[in-house]
């Protein structure tokens, strides 16, 4: 399914750079709040909600399909996880901060939002990527977890890639500049703790909130 999804995309440019379409590159940085959905921590009503920070910083191209709409690819640096603190108010003595670091190739289709206020500058957008796993790494109340002594994540590792939807708001701020808003959630499990009495599958959550710079447009 990824790789389907990385040549459809990469077939689908191809095909309009041959028809002569113009392509419009531009910047993006900004940062995400995440959460992995089935890990131990967060799946509980102690630990719930998007804590996890990281930052985001890559590039994008797109070309218009119509007035109305667009089609866009990009590619980015992203860190993902799950993080939780010491926290005796709730009797939480546990510090969880686990750490995924991953390439992330979005492809999305945005179009406007019709008879909205400022239609001009609202976008609404949705779409697929795939994210190529980098490296992780755990930490708990004691510090850094060597993962050489981490038994469960050397018997049961992420899988090398996260493949997810996502939907998003797109706000033009200026001729050059936007604001994006973006929620996305993993279609397959990004790890699976399997044992003799149970199947435990993780799955990637996350806002993210980045500027977009067009370099010309």
């Amino acid at each position: 399914m990824k790789n389907l999804l990385i040549l459809l995309t990469i077939s689908f440019f191809s095909n309009l750079t041959t028809n002569a379409q113009v392509f419009n590159p531009g910047l993006i940085a900004g940062f995400g709040f995440s959460q992995v959905d089935g890990d131990n921590f967060i799946s509980s009503n102690v630990f719930d909600g998007y804590n996890k920070f990281g930052l985001i910083a890559g590039g994008f191209i797109n070309t218009k399909v119509s007035k109305n709409s667009l089609i866009q690819m990009e590619i980015y640096y992203i860190k993902k996880g799950s993080f939780n603190i010491v926290n005796p108010n709730i009797i939480s003595y546990k510090r969880f901060d686990l750490t995924l670091n991953y390439i992330e190739i979005p492809t999305l289709i945005r179009f406007k939002g019709g008879n909205l206020i400022n239609e001009d500058k609202l976008m609404f957008e949705v779409g697929l990527y795939f994210a190529r796993f980098l490296n992780y790494s755990v930490k708990n109340e004691f510090g850094k977890v060597n993962r050489q002594f981490y038994q469960t994540f050397n018997e049961n590792p992420f899988n090398k890639g996260d493949l997810g939807f996502l939907i998003g708001i797109h706000y033009q701020l200026s001729k050059h500049l936007a604001l994006n808003y973006r929620f996305k959630r993993s279609i397959i499990p990004i790890r699976i703790i399997r044992d003799s009495n149970r199947s435990q599958k993780w799955y990637n959550r996350g806002i993210n909130l980045t500027l977009r710079y067009q370099l010309y447009k």
